[in-house]
């Protein structure tokens, strides 16, 4: 199966948009720990903290949007593909049969 130019960058896209998202989340996660940290000490109040970690949270999820193709272009991607990869069930009895011939 031959993917096009055009559907070669989505993919890289995607792949891209899925690595800093991976990476953005571990930065995310360890800012969430230090602001953790600094409300056990009362640098920061709880309100704050949890106002900020809902925010953090939020923009966790939608990380993968930003930035990335189209979700209509990655379904019509994948929808070609399965359409070209899709076989025709065979009965295996006559699977089994022309094999051996």
């Amino acid at each position: 199966m031959q993917l096009t130019d055009k559907e070669m960058a989505i993919v890289l896209q995607a792949e891209d948009t899925m690595r800093r998202a991976k990476i953005s989340r571990i930065i995310l996660l360890v800012a969430m720990l230090i602001g953790f940290a600094a409300m056990l000490v009362g640098a920061v109040k709880p309100d704050i903290f949890a106002y900020c970690s809902f925010a953090v949270v939020l923009y966790a999820i939608l990380l993968p949007q930003f930035g990335g193709p189209p979700y209509s272009e990655v379904v019509a991607l994948l929808t070609r593909i399965r359409s070209e990869t899709d076989a025709q069930k065979v009965d295996p009895l006559i699977d089994v049969l022309t094999r051996n011939t």
